[in-house]
């Protein structure tokens, strides 16, 4: 899909040369993957969702809870820079979406 430039040297290209050959940098390169943006997103959304509803059911419990949740998060923030979030996000990503999982073996075993 993206193997449009195989005929191209590997060297940096001036914007005149991009001009000149007509070499379209967004179809010669892979697009963002915005797989891990969306459910990053989507989950956030999901556990906010979740926590409004249960703090409607039992206030004192799941607000002490929250906070709990709040200090966790914002301590992965500090010490591992969201490395813990990240790596829940990858794993449910792999787990839910078989496209991104065989793209990530793809990709890992290219590197090996």
């Amino acid at each position: 899909q993206f193997g449009n430039a195989i005929l191209l040297p590997r060297r940096e290209y001036s914007e005149y040369e991009m001009k000149m050959f007509r070499v379209d940098p967004n179809v010669i390169l892979s697009p963002e993957d915005q797989t891990l943006q969306d459910f990053s997103r989507n989950s956030v959304f999901a556990v906010a969702s979740l926590y409004v509803l249960a703090l409607t059911r039992d206030f004192e419990h799941w607000f002490e809870f929250g906070l709990l949740v709040l200090f966790i998060a914002f301590a992965d923030q500090i010490a591992f820079s969201g490395g813990a979030f990240a790596l829940a996000v990858d794993t449910l990503a792999n787990v839910l979406n078989k496209q991104y999982q065989k793209r990530v073996v793809c990709k890992l075993a290219r590197q090996t």
